[in-house]
């Protein structure tokens, strides 16, 4: 029951596409796909951009970005991330240490599978929701994990 209450409330809150297309302002000129500073899956997140990366060891790290790509602590944010992997279910609650949200425990182990990214950027807004499909294997052209391929043409 509990996680049809959690599958339900990820459905009613604001959804955000992973893959949704990168808006442009006088701030931000780049004409292609965001390069990420860690290696990590780049969301664009008005005003944001934010970075998803796994590390080797299969811990969470996410990071937030003004548009120069310079560091932004937001310190009541809230980030919780839920894996969708063959073995269950797992949700994470990933708390800030110096400037960087980290999880306590580690992602499942699989080849890939869907999760859900939940941002709630200040105590004033709602959790929005990135979803995307979590391939740790290695492009064999940009050398990223699969999960933030930044190769044109790849579908990711």
């Amino acid at each position: 029951m509990i996680l049809g209450v959690l599958a339900l409330s990820l459905c009613v809150t604001g959804d955000v596409l992973a893959e949704k297309e990168h808006k442009h302002s006088e701030a931000c000129t780049h004409e292609e796909k965001i390069k990420s500073p860690n290696g990590g899956r780049m969301i664009e997140l008005e005003p944001y951009h934010v970075e998803f990366y796994a590390t080797p060891e299969r811990m969470i790290q996410v990071r937030f970005y003004d548009h120069d790509m310079k560091p932004v602590q937001l310190d009541q944010a809230q980030i919780q991330v839920v894996a969708q992997a063959e073995s269950g279910t797992q949700k994470y609650d990933l708390l800030l240490k110096e400037g960087v949200f980290l999880s306590d425990q580690l992602l499942p182990e699989g080849e890939s599978y869907h999760l859900v990214l939940r941002i709630k950027t200040d105590s004033e807004s709602s959790f929005k929701n990135i979803r995307f499909l979590f391939d740790p294997s290695i492009c064999s052209d940009c050398k990223l994990g699969e999960y933030a391929c930044t190769c044109e043409g790849h579908n990711h």
